[in-house]
């Protein structure tokens, strides 16, 4: 981000943190200016995307939380 980057790619950025830490970082990639793609287990990081896609059974769908 740093370098001027519009796209950052967070692998469970989430991941081990307690509630407040996953509230902190999800604000932090929320507030950032640039798009952010999630992979994450935790659905209520999920939620606070604007757009979700699920991969379950070798199939992606987009999904409404």
């Amino acid at each position: 981000m740093a370098n001027g980057g519009r796209l950052l790619l967070a692998d469970e950025p989430t991941a081990a943190l307690d509630f407040d830490g996953r509230d902190t970082v999800a604000g932090l990639l929320r507030a950032l200016p640039a798009s952010v793609l999630v992979a994450t287990h935790d659905r209520a990081v999920a939620a606070r995307c604007d757009r979700v896609l699920e991969m379950a059974n070798g199939r992606v769908r987009e999904v409404r939380m």
